[in-house]
C-alpha cells in the first residue's frame, strides 16, 4: 500500500502487547521493515 507507514517501534510495541516477542529485526530493505516475531512462552 503506497503511503502506508508504521514506525518499527510501534509495530514491536503492538506485537508485544499481543503476546509476541521480537526475534530478529533485519534492515536489508530500503524504506521498509522486516521483523520476525515468535510467541512469548
Amino acid at each position: 500500500m503506497f503511503g502506508h507507514y508504521v514506525p518499527r517501534e510501534i509495530i514491536i510495541e503492538e506485537m508485544s502487547k499481543a503476546g509476541y516477542r521480537l526475534e530478529e529485526d533485519l534492515d536489508f530493505l530500503s524504506e521498509q521493515s522486516f521483523t520476525i516475531f515468535s510467541l512469548k512462552v
